[in-house]
């Protein structure tokens, strides 16, 4: 499952020592509103720009015009496609999709990223530009362009100070907790907030396989939040969701995340699961590795479950050390079908190289129908 957030988000990423560093996207971003507004030559900076970029014969140029139409002509009809992720390195800088996403700036739209390995981090700042011949007239131009979707470079001085800051403060937090979950790191690791973290989100979810699970009008409950990257991670593609997390640095730490990351539909509920009263009811609920630290037996907390989850949804549980907490999983999970569920999916997952897990996805059936 992609990582998905706002092109604002995705464009504060895009700075090299202070400066921006994808006056690309800008150009792209020009091109799309004058040729929205039936301007003449609304795509020549375009074409001055990305014929040097990549050297083309004109009629090879004329077709980049061509399929950079052809974007903005879906983005407007069909919106963006989540489907078509922007790729990105482990830095959030982009490497490609700067098309799509000058789009979704125009027509104020998320974007879905995909993280890359790759450490490349490709250079359009205005340094490129002066060097391409440029002339003064149109880097004039462009750092118009620049005011005008980041603001002046005070409001850029303090907003990567302001962001800078926020990612310090988590990392202070979390080591204050004195907690050992991650082993040093962060317990889960959010692409997005470029911190360490032991458990790649990303790539559990793909291993959950539901990934198709998350339309827009669902709620989802995550039990055990930890610091709330999970929650934050899922957020943007659903109505609303809400953690739980007993551990009150865990839970500002979370809420710090969500004010960096401008998430307004998550909320984070210092309690335990035991004492926690269910605000609406949950199309899916998650349990990653925490079921065995409840005071409930297990029958007790996934009736709990139960009593919260609709009929149709989906509850995802995980295994804690096979070898310690959770011997007896096979007897849970038949003991979930025993109370009209289904095996939905399941599988084993080891993310952190170290604890092999186990993990069942348990679809709610409708109730048996009395003749």
């Amino acid at each position: 499952m992609y990582i998905k957030t706002s092109v604002k988000n995705l464009l504060w990423e895009q700075f090299l020592d202070g400066s921006f560093n994808r006056y690309d996207i800008l150009v792209r971003f020009d091109a799309i509103c004058k040729s929205q507004a039936k301007e003449e030559h609304a795509f020549d900076l375009y074409c001055k720009m990305d014929s040097i970029r990549v050297p083309c014969s004109p009629r090879e140029l004329n077709g980049r015009v061509t399929e950079f139409v052809r974007i903005i002509n879906s983005f407007s009809v069909n919106g963006y496609s989540l489907d078509n992720p922007v790729l990105v390195n482990k830095q959030m800088h982009l490497l490609d999709g700067s098309h799509r996403a000058a789009c979704a700036l125009y027509f104020n739209t998320p974007l879905t990223l995909v993280a890359a390995s790759t450490p490349n981090t490709p250079t359009y700042g205005r340094d490129w530009f002066a060097e391409s011949g440029f002339t003064e007239g149109e880097l004039g131009y462009l750092d118009k362009l620049a005011l005008r979707v980041l603001g002046t470079p005070q409001h850029i001085e303090q907003e990567l100070k302001r962001r800078e800051s926020i990612r310090q403060e988590l990392c202070d937090i979390y080591k204050a907790s004195g907690t050992n979950f991650g082993r040093g790191k962060f317990y889960q690791q959010f692409d997005l907030l470029k911190l360490e973290g032991q458990r790649p989100i990303v790539e559990r979810f793909d291993q959950y396989k539901i990934c198709d699970k998350f339309p827009e009008h669902i709620n989802v409950l995550d039990i055990g939040s930890n610091t709330g990257f999970m929650s934050l991670y899922i957020a943007p593609r659903v109505a609303h969701v809400d953690g739980i997390e007993m551990t009150p640095s865990f839970v500002t730490i979370a809420n710090k995340a969500a004010e960096l990351l401008d998430i307004k539909n998550c909320t984070f509920h210092n309690t335990r699961f035991e004492d926690f009263a269910a605000l609406r009811q949950y199309n899916v609920i998650l349990s990653f590795a925490v079921h065995y630290y409840m005071k409930f037996t297990f029958t007790e907390y996934f009736q709990k479950v139960d009593s919260m989850l609709g009929t149709g949804g989906y509850f995802v549980l995980e295994s804690g050390d096979l070898e310690a907490e959770d011997k007896d999983f096979d007897q849970k999970i038949e003991f979930m079908k025993s109370l009209n569920y289904e095996v939905y999916s399941s599988g084993s997952i080891k993310d952190d190289g170290i604890i092999f897990r186990r993990f069942v996805v348990m679809h709610k059936l409708p109730p048996p129908v009395v003749v």
